[in-house]
């Protein structure tokens, strides 16, 4: 269906067209052989590109706009950039009267000069030594991600009352805007919405709606009418603001079953180590150090697929399979990790500690 004319098929055509209209067949010195080349080139440019488009048409090729355009038709659209989360903590003079504070009148500034601002104006009671509030980045994307409990603490401008300032949980939850595979995802899951939440894959969707940076989501039902969501983020621990919006959309008028009661919970992380030895086979000994490198690419790639998906065990005969695919390995001996299976509220997070050559 979406086969391309390879161009030494298209050059055999025409040439013998026009064999058939002239009574000559072109030679490679002639100027029509020349142009027969350069017509079929551009026509071969025109297949690929028709091809291309008529992909478009697909969700399983389409991408950008076109992805776009295809979740219109469920009313799916792209989820938008994200601004980091944190809570802040006020510590404050007392005694005070009440404190009225517009998402304007505080903020914060970063080590990097981004902005943090309430996420909703602040109504402080009277004579509180210290009071918590949810700080957003003004600046959406992950630029805001990863500062450190206390590293948020300059204000922009003296706020009456305010002593100081600090940020107590790790600035998280900052996400670009949706790529184009999180969003296919949710535009195949898309239809179990119309029945509310009430299938499996109904509370999957809703939940990937909260956020962009949700990768995974897990839901199981360990009682009647009890509906546990279990979130796998980009980022662990699982950002509790990231729950939080999970929670509060499972739990709206018109996505909740009425019988369902929802309890949302993050991921729970595995850790397990890669230790491995390598055998390099017999003529590739002046290449061990680049045959050492691309084993730890791939069991980088092992890790980072394994932190994707809940309930994925952790498998180290997929790691002897990787590594033998490499070019000059002749035997692989995986130490750790043993082979493990994990429930679907668990998460694979590894770390390489040693690739070594087998002595």
């Amino acid at each position: 269906m979406f086969a391309v004319t390879p161009p030494e098929e298209l050059v055999r055509k025409l040439r013998e067209n026009y064999a058939r209209m002239t009574g000559r067949y072109p030679s490679p010195s002639d100027v029509e052989d020349f142009l027969i080349s350069l017509i079929a080139y551009d026509r071969s440019q025109l297949e690929g590109q028709m091809n291309y488009y008529r992909k478009q048409n697909f969700l399983r090729y389409a991408q950008g706009e076109a992805l776009d355009l295809l979740g219109e038709w469920l009313g799916v659209k792209r989820l938008p950039p994200e601004p980091a989360i944190t809570t802040v903590r006020f510590y404050l003079e007392t005694p005070h009267p009440q404190i009225l504070l517009d998402t304007e009148d505080v903020k914060i500034v970063s080590p990097n000069q981004l902005i943090f601002k309430p996420q909703e104006p602040l109504i402080i009671p009277e004579n509180t030594p210290t009071f918590d509030a949810l700080f957003i980045c003004e600046t959406p994307g992950t630029a805001g991600d990863g500062f450190l409990a206390g590293e948020l603490k300059n204000l922009l401008q003296p706020v009456p009352y305010v002593k100081a300032v600090e940020n107590i949980t790790i600035t998280a939850g900052g996400k670009e805007t949706e790529d184009d595979e999180h969003l296919r995802d949710r535009i195949r899951l898309a239809p179990y919405r119309f029945n509310t939440a009430g299938t499996r894959k109904g509370y999957i969707y809703w939940a990937k709606t909260a956020s962009a940076s949700v990768i995974d989501v897990s839901v199981l039902s360990p009682s009647p009418g009890v509906v546990e969501v279990y979130v796998l983020t980009d980022q662990l621990p699982v950002p509790s603001e990231i729950l939080s919006k999970v929670e509060e959309i499972l739990s709206a008028e018109d996505v909740r079953p009425l019988t369902d009661y929802v309890v949302v919970k993050p991921a729970k992380p595995v850790e397990f180590i890669v230790d491995v030895e390598i055998k390099i086979a017999e003529g590739f000994g002046t290449l061990a150090t680049q045959i050492l490198d691309k084993c730890r690419e791939s069991i980088d790639s092992y890790i980072a697929e394994t932190r994707k998906k809940l309930g994925q065990a952790i498998n180290p005969d997929q790691i002897i399979y990787r590594l033998m695919g490499i070019q000059g390995v002749f035997y692989v001996k995986v130490n750790s990790p043993a082979y493990t299976e994990l429930k679907e509220w668990q998460v694979g997070v590894g770390k390489v500690e040693e690739v070594k050559l087998m002595q």
